[in-house]
């Protein structure tokens, strides 16, 4: 090592010399630098066992969601299939309906009611002019 020749220094700065040069350069605080390292130290590991009990959750949790997917849909899916069935069933009452209402309104059925009979025939028809 060179010898460092102090005129007029103290001996508090030849002891803070003397410790700078015996630290390794990355370890040295220089002017104007952050103070803090970062080891591996710091980092904290997880064990094998939380790692499973870990995996394990959130397996279960992703299961349970799926679970609760599945679910809604099928019954979506019932509902769908029960407005179907009642879609169907209207549906076929408004055909049967239709064809009640024709029957009941065709020229014979009125000709031949009881209502119809009381009627007197017309001998003579007059329209009124304006």
């Amino acid at each position: 090592m060179t010898q460092v020749a102090y005129a007029s220094a103290s001996p508090r700065a030849m002891r803070r010399d003397y410790q700078r040069r015996q630290q390794p350069s990355s370890k040295r605080v220089r002017r104007n630098q952050n103070t803090t390292s970062f080891t591996n130290a710091s980092i904290k590991h997880v064990g094998p066992i939380s790692s499973l009990l870990l995996v394990g959750t959130l397996v279960t949790i992703a299961s349970l969601l799926y679970l609760v997917q599945i679910t809604k849909t099928s019954v979506y899916g019932f509902e769908v299939s029960e407005l179907k069935n009642q879609q169907t069933e209207l549906v076929q009452r408004n055909e049967t309906l239709r064809v009640e209402a024709a029957r009941l309104q065709s020229l014979n059925r009125v000709e031949s009611s009881e209502l119809a009979s009381e009627f007197a025939p017309a001998s003579e028809l007059s329209f009124l002019d304006n």
